[in-house]
Formats: structure tokens, sequence, C-alpha cells
């Protein structure tokens, strides 16, 4: 066996210990009261107090424990969701578009994790806001940062397969293929290199950046 192949074995068999570790930051900060959110109160603010309950189920999903899913359950709660998407829907710019494409895919992933439709209804009032922000706001190809429109269009896709939504699937793929059309006109990677954006923009600009 090769040191290589030797190293990830060994790799694979301390990873449930790991994973439990990594799962375990999400787990404490998905319940500080950072913000006054109902729900999404933690992590400092909404899309990532999202990102992490969508981790916890992503543990749940990976090693079949159902170590954190009182912490899930008790967030997600009936009465604490309503008023959640009340707030959402009354603030049509909110977290428009990359933390509402977060919650879709919490929502994707709690319906295949748990079986539970608890996230449909507002997973569907978010799903028709981004769809609508589209037809109103056409994406722009090299938008920098949370105004991406890459990650919202993944995400409403995936929604729109899953609920068997054609006409919302096919509104996403016609969206894709305009922003397609306009990948001749790539920033240059000095340019792009020049931005201190977090989040790059077009994978190359990543890839430059991690060989540094």
């Amino acid at each position: 066996m090769s040191d290589v192949a030797e190293r990830f074995r060994a790799f694979l068999v301390d990873a449930p210990h790991w994973v439990d570790m990594l799962a375990a930051v999400p787990a404490v900060n998905v319940q500080r009261h950072d913000t006054a959110h109902p729900v999404f109160h933690g992590c400092i603010d909404w899309h990532s107090a999202c990102h992490g309950v969508w981790s916890l189920l992503a543990h749940r999903a990976l090693t079949g424990s159902e170590k954190f899913a009182s912490i899930v359950d008790d967030l997600l709660q009936p009465d604490k969701l309503a008023l959640e998407a009340g707030a959402v829907l009354r603030n049509p710019q909110f977290e428009m578009p990359y933390g509402r494409a977060w919650f879709l895919r919490l929502a994707l992933e709690d319906r295949q994790v748990t079986r539970s439709t608890r996230l449909s209804f507002m997973a569907r009032e978010v799903a028709d806001s981004l769809a609508n922000h589209y037809r109103e706001h056409p994406p722009e190809p090299f938008a920098r940062e949370y105004r991406s429109a890459s990650w919202a269009l993944i995400n409403l896709f995936d929604y729109a397969r899953v609920e068997r939504n054609g006409a919302l699937e096919g509104f996403v793929k016609d969206l894709a293929k305009s922003l397609a059309r306009d990948l001749n006109r790539m920033p240059s990677l000095d340019e792009e290199m020049a931005w201190d954006d977090f989040m790059a923009v077009t994978r190359r600009t990543t890839m430059a950046r991690w060989s540094w």
C-alpha cells in the first residue's frame, strides 16, 4: 500500500471523530442570540445561521447520528417558523439572493434527512421571491460576493426538481443559459485578482489564490 493510500485509510478511520468535532461548533453557535430573528438568530447573521442548521442536518445524513436532532427541532418549531416567514416576506430585499438560497438548501436537506415538511411553506415563499426577483432583475453574470446569482440558481433549480415544478425548472435553465452567453467577456485574471472579495467570482481566481 502506498503512503498516500495508507494515510487516507487512516483518515477514514478517524473521520467520524473529526466530523463530530466540526459539527459541535455550529451546534453551539446556532443557539446563540446574536440577532433578534425568531429562528436563525445565531452565528452572527441570518444566512450563517441557516448554514449552521444545515450543517447539523448534513452531519446526521453523513453519520446517521441524531446527536444534534433536538437542537434542530427546538429551532424549527412551527410558531417560530411562522414568525420568521412573515419577517422575510415583509422585507423583499432581505438576504436576497444569497441568504434565501441558503434557506432553500436547508429546506431540501431537512426534507431529505428527516422526511419532514415543516419548512415547505416557507421554502415555497422563498423560492417564489427568488424567481420574482430574477424576473424583475435579470442576473448579472459577474455580480460579486452576496449578489452573485450562481448559488441562488443552483438551489432554486434543485428545489424545482424536488418539487417537480417544471415551469420553475425551465425558468432557471433559461437564466443559466443567458448567463453562459456572457462567459466570453469574463474579467481578466489580473483584474479579478485585484478585487478584495472574500468569495471568488470565477473558478480560475479560486485556483490562482490556492496556488500561492
